[in-house]
């Protein structure tokens, strides 16, 4: 599974050029009929490297890596803020779905270390407690360096920007119609309220799902990854030795939860022991 995740890796966006690698996924997820439209791949492709390029500016937002321990230590400001126990840790790392599928190649390949992407939420203060608690630690999008970290998160994004894509064309093939309203639902504006005595108005599957309408759609899709993916100011910082002082964002996308969220290296033995230690794994983050 491991090699599997690897495949398809983004290594940063390029200078544009007239085809992507997702143009391949497009066709596979969406039918060979959206090949056909007009200008069909330099179309897609420039749609593709500009959704790309707000992911990458979006994740290059994302503080650390800092370094977290169960074992050893830590009195950096970092830990000292996110985790209220040292043992919180270990239940992050023991009860991860990514960690348990994805570390124990890692671990084969004689790793030290690891690289991934820790969210956690916070919550109200408990009794007598004061400031700030965080609860559900998770991890997802490991690997061995930070940047392929951050390449996990970005492919991650678009995979999710076209599968929802893909469910949004099967709602309307199922159905034959949509209100234009539950269609261009990507525009993210209010539709405008119907006057009195006015039918509303229906987008038909016959329509829009011929080739070049749903490149159309797609495109528009494409533009407005922020609807999908962003990152948003959470007032929660920390001391970072790099930068003296980084902000914690909030990352809001396909998960209903919003996640507080930081880059963390954490050591290979740590991670296995702390799979051994744990009887399930349930946590995770949906991009």
């Amino acid at each position: 599974m491991f090699f599997n995740k690897l495949n398809g890796l983004v290594h940063g966006p390029r200078a544009m050029s007239p085809t992507h690698r997702f143009v391949e996924k497009v066709v596979a997820a969406l039918g060979e009929s959206i090949s056909e439209a007009n200008n069909f791949e330099p179309i897609l492709a420039q749609a593709l490297h500009s959704a790309e390029e707000y992911y990458h500016q979006q994740i290059k937002g994302i503080p650390g890596p800092f370094e977290i321990s169960a074992s050893a230590s830590c009195h950096n400001s970092f830990f000292q803020t996110v985790f209220p126990e040292p043992a919180d840790v270990q239940v992050a790392l023991g009860r991860s779905i990514e960690i348990r599928d994805f570390l124990p190649p890692l671990a084969r390949e004689g790793k030290l270390e690891f690289f991934g992407l820790l969210g956690f939420r916070e919550r109200a203060g408990l009794g007598n407690e004061l400031g700030l608690q965080f609860a559900d630690h998770t991890i997802r999008s490991i690997g061995y360096s930070e940047e392929y970290c951050r390449e996990s998160l970005r492919n991650s994004c678009l995979h999710r920007l076209l599968g929802q894509f893909r469910e949004h064309v099967e709602i309307l093939r199922n159905k034959g119609r949509l209100l234009k309203s539950e269609w261009d639902i990507e525009n993210g504006a209010p539709a405008p309220t119907p006057k009195d005595g006015q039918a509303p108005e229906y987008v038909l599957a016959e329509r829009e799902l011929q080739p070049d309408n749903l490149l159309k759609g797609l495109v528009a899709w494409l533009e407005t990854p922020q609807n999908h993916l962003r990152l948003e100011s959470s007032n929660i910082a920390v001391a970072d030795p790099r930068l003296g002082r980084a902000e914690l964002p909030v990352m809001r996308c396909a998960d209903r939860r919003h996640w507080l969220v930081s880059l963390v290296q954490i050591s290979v033995q740590e991670a296995m022991d702390a799979l051994a230690s744990e009887s399930r794994c349930h946590r995770y983050i949906l991009i």
